[in-house]
């Protein structure tokens, strides 16, 4: 491992960018990109989501800040519904996966998802739906506690 100790709370990550976006596009007036949500020339609609993971035999899970690209129609149904309460009952959005997460030797970006809403307040989550994936079969079963430090170690080197 990295050397470096971690223990406590399970540890959140963020992706600040989503995979596509440019520092050209801060300029565009056709893109823009804040906290939760993504334009990129008015072609490509992102949305900020958690992608959780459990840890096997502890309280807790990890989670990651990832960026989602969605069908301009969802991206807009979405956001007609951001900020009403009971918006979780809506159906999840098919997505694309736009954060490349290390520690994975397939890519991570590009992957299939569902994008559930969460209540208002809250990111929604998204669920990896290619089981082929390493990162799918985590989602499912969790991860071990070395996993998790390894996970670390490649988070702090970024």
């Amino acid at each position: 491992m990295c050397g470096v100790p971690h223990s406590g709370r399970a540890p959140s990550y963020r992706v600040e960018y989503p995979s596509m976006w440019r520092a050209e596009f801060v300029t565009d007036e056709r893109s823009f990109l804040d906290e939760e949500q993504c334009v990129v020339q008015m072609r490509w609609f992102l949305v900020r989501a958690r992608l959780v993971i459990p840890l096997e035999k502890r309280d807790g899970d990890i989670e990651w800040g990832v960026w989602v690209s969605l069908a301009e129609p969802d991206f807009e149904r979405m956001d007609e519904y951001w900020l009403t309460p009971g918006r979780e009952r809506q159906p999840p959005f098919p997505g694309v996966l736009d954060s490349a997460l290390p520690g994975y030797a397939t890519p991570t970006a590009g992957l299939p998802v569902l994008v559930h809403t969460s209540p208002v307040g809250i990111r929604p989550t998204v669920k990896v739906t290619d089981t082929t994936h390493e990162l799918a079969r985590e989602q499912q079963r969790g991860i071990t506690v070395s996993r998790h430090e390894e996970l670390n170690c490649l988070v702090r080197a970024l």
